[in-house]
């Protein structure tokens, strides 16, 4: 299927295409040439600033709609060599224009505090005012600007080159697994390690123990990737001035510290939750004890399937009951060719969707496969679909929420569905299999991503003592599955090689605290829109439209939900016993 972006060009030779990158490399000499001293006077005109922003607007919009097409023709089949030299050269192209226009954000950093407070009082300025701010209050975490720029070039040529080889090797290891009489391929995935395809079945657990298996074959590929993009990250955290490696992710996500140290001890704390949940699997799989293959295992015995269309009709009927908005936009997802669920040989594992700029649509890449997880997942990714759209009409510098709200948003969707299916007696035989589905998106989004996080701190901290070899990354993954699971779970030895499959760990650097706070806060806020009703949908579409326009902390403060309370992650974590209560005492566990 091609998606709506895939579209934009005939392919990966068309002209217009070609054409298009010549007159975005005029336009940027016309910028340099223009605007290349304005804040480098005395007293900088704010009206030339202004002009400056837009004319970077419109040629960061121009660039992301190559950027988009070769993106989502190279993730659609990573395993076509064009799309993927398309996509690197569109990615060098991107490269040598943000150098190029380098000078804006660093003269911006540079100008007097006097200067900058004149500026930043411009009235037509206001649209940029918060994302202004933010900039210029972490000037003090720039490098001088060779230094930034040469930071920039080794990027290109090595944590780019790392992460490309890590994509294209993962999407090779592939393996072969039968799920429900069908023959599958076991790909990568970014949060259930792959498990949620696992049934009880003997030759399923051979299937992935020998895909972990093969992908140790490949440690000394793994390992080194992973040691050149920790050395990069921590010496870049460290030359910026940042505390800690996490601290980078915390800013980025504009949170303080303290309010992810509670969220994180409020988890530490309650894994004993987690254990509970381990011990009501078993029984409900009339095992004595779990094994880690059968964390994720379906319940569902009779294989209800629901077809994507009929995942369709559920998801546009919830959503026209919740708010239009919602509805209208999930309704474009799916007529506008912005859903690519087919599952194939070479495309991306796992689910996601992107967005690169207002004034593009977002499209959605996933495997769909008929189970009710498969609906979950796509709520999921419409949610950040229709979070995108919301918030289009915010600036490109403030479009693209930070993760922190980004999952909040899509998980809400996730419990809005959950809800709407166990309130329909149409769905009654599927009500033991989504009660335990809400409690294993619990284990999935919230204590599993802990054990990425501790596991990353881990890393990064070891890795600034000496280079890790194949034993020692192994051991902390060991390490940090083993404090969750405690003896309520036994782990094949093979799945010391698990960590090789998170992409995020290479890819983005504790990203995975996002999770556990979007599904703590969408739990709360979902519990305080079944009371309010109507009154809060407003504000919470008003809060789905910001962007990042303002600060997580005052949005989520207008919804109810103050974050710098350590009490609401008790609160949102005491939802996963009320699950837990139910399952056990309604007959669903034996």
């Amino acid at each position: 299927m091609l998606l709506e972006p895939e579209m934009i060009y005939q392919g990966v030779d068309d002209p217009e295409l070609i054409n298009d990158l010549k007159l975005i490399h005029t336009q940027m000499q016309k910028i340099i040439k223009s605007y290349q001293d304005v804040l480098k006077k005395d007293h900088p005109d704010p009206e030339l600033f202004f002009l400056a922003i837009n004319e970077y607007e419109d040629i960061h919009e121009k660039i992301m709609r190559l950027y988009s097409f070769a993106f989502f023709h190279y993730k659609s089949d990573i395993s076509d060599p064009a799309h993927m030299l398309l996509y690197q050269k569109i990615r060098d192209h991107w490269y040598k224009i943000s150098e190029a226009l380098s000078f804006f954000q660093e003269d911006f950093l540079n100008l007097k505090d006097k200067e900058f407070k004149k500026i930043i009082k411009y009235k037509k300025l206001n649209y940029y005012r918060y994302f202004l701010l933010r900039q210029y209050n972490l000037r003090h975490y720039q490098l001088h600007d060779v230094e930034d720029r040469f930071g920039q070039r080794k990027d290109h040529t090595g944590k780019e080159a790392f992460l490309l080889l890590y994509d294209e090797l993962s999407s090779l290891l592939t393996s072969p697994i039968q799920i429900k009489n069908e023959s599958r391929l076991l790909k990568n995935d970014p949060v259930l390690d792959a498990a949620h395809l696992q049934q009880k079945k003997l030759d399923d657990e051979e299937s992935y123990n020998a895909y972990l298996q093969r992908l140790s074959r490949y440690g000394l590929v793994f390992k080194n990737i992973l040691n050149a993009l920790l050395f990069d990250y921590n010496q870049k955290s460290r030359e910026r001035g940042f505390l800690n490696p996490v601290s980078v992710r915390h800013l980025a996500n504009d949170v303080k510290e303290e309010v992810i140290s509670n969220m994180l001890q409020a988890v530490d704390a309650n894994y004993r939750m987690a254990r509970r949940f381990f011990s009501l699997k078993a029984d409900l799989l009339g095992l004595k004890k779990l094994k880690h293959t059968d964390i994720f295992a379906s319940l569902n015995k009779k294989s209800f399937k629901i077809s994507l269309s009929k995942a369709k009709a559920i998801i546009l009927e919830v959503l026209e009951a919740t708010d239009p908005v919602f509805y209208q936009n999930a309704i474009d997802l799916f007529n506008n060719g912005r859903i690519d669920a087919e599952s194939r040989q070479g495309k991306l594992p796992g689910a996601f969707c992107k967005c690169f700029s207002p004034s593009l649509e977002p499209c959605i890449l996933m495997n769909y496969g008929d189970d009710i997880r498969d609906v979950l997942v796509l709520i999921h990714e419409i949610g950040h679909g229709i979070h995108y759209k919301l918030s289009s009409e915010n600036s490109c510098l403030t479009h693209k929420a930070p993760p922190v709200l980004a999952e909040m948003t899509a998980i809400f969707f996730e419990l809005v569905i959950t809800h709407h299916l166990l309130s329909r007696e149409t769905y009654k035989e599927l009500k033991q299999e989504l009660t335990v589905l809400q409690a294993e998106g619990i284990i999935k989004n919230v204590f599993r991503q802990h054990i990425l996080i501790s596991f990353e701190i881990s890393l990064h901290s070891l890795r600034d003592d000496h280079l890790l070899g194949e034993d020692d990354i192994c051991k902390l993954w060991w390490d940090a599955n083993s404090r969750l699971y405690g003896n309520k779970v036994d782990m094949p030895s093979q799945y010391l090689w698990g960590w090789t499959h998170v992409p995020h760990i290479f890819h983005a650097p504790f990203y995975c605290y996002s999770y556990i706070f979007g599904n703590l806060l969408a739990i709360l806020l979902f519990q305080k829109y079944l009371k309010e009703g109507d009154a809060l949908m407003k504000k919470i579409v008003l809060l789905f439209s910001s962007g990042f326009s303002r600060s997580p902390f005052d949005l989520l403060n207008e919804v109810g939900l103050n974050i710098h309370d350590y009490k609401i992650w008790e609160q949102a974590i005491k939802y996963f016993d009320d699950i837990l209560d139910h399952i056990e005492t309604s007959g669903l566990s034996s």
